[in-house]
């Protein structure tokens, strides 16, 4: 789904939730790259959290595939459950549909930088869980998505710190009911091969 104009992260990720059919909602960001098994490893943690995330490797510049696999070798011989942490990094991340049946989808008043954490926030709330893997480990450029937005970053930040100040949280939140199958409001036709050239 291509969007005109840039909608932000909370109407953009809506957009594409409210069009999905599968039984799972990924978000993975467009500054992050994902290595082998990365889905596999998301998916066996909710088996044990409503919402997964993969552990990012920050301040390891060279991480890359070879990096994220070893690092994962060695979490394969230990329960999945070690591998969890409090860590909280969105750009990677796993849960089933119903979550965001049960909560509400992302709140539209976030353009970027909050979004997140008021999802978190709403899963406290409701009794859901979430937790990092350091099963799946990604590479994520901070802020590579906003690199084209540097002079509004700052403001647009501080905004988004206000609102969740003073965002006021039902201690129940409201069931919402299923937002899924809308038709899709456009669709990018894909080549019949891609090359570096004719990459969406």
């Amino acid at each position: 789904i291509k969007n005109e104009t840039n909608m932000g992260c909370s109407k953009a990720w809506n957009k594409g939730i409210r069009v999905s059919s599968g039984d799972y909602i990924c978000i993975l960001n467009n500054d992050t790259m994902v290595f082998d098994h990365w889905l596999e490893d998301l998916l066996e943690g909710l088996n044990h959290v409503d919402l997964i995330t993969a552990t990012p490797m920050y301040g390891e510049p060279f991480s890359r595939a070879v990096e994220a696999n070893k690092k994962r070798e060695g979490w394969l011989t230990k329960p999945y459950e070690e591998s969890l942490s409090s860590f909280r990094d969105f750009s990677c991340n796993l849960a089933p549909k119903d979550l965001y049946n049960a909560i509400g989808l992302f709140d539209e008043q976030f353009f970027a930088y909050g979004e997140d954490l008021d999802l978190f926030k709403r899963m406290d709330l409701a009794g859901f869980k979430y937790a990092s893997t350091k099963r799946a480990n990604i590479f994520h450029i901070i802020n590579g998505t906003a690199n084209d937005m540097k002079p509004q970053i700052d403001k647009i930040m501080d905004e988004s710190r206000e609102k969740l100040k003073n965002k006021s949280y039902d201690e129940k939140p409201i069931i919402k009911e299923e937002v899924w199958g809308e038709e899709i409001p456009s669709q990018v036709v894909a080549p019949e091969s891609f090359t570096v050239d004719n990459l969406p």
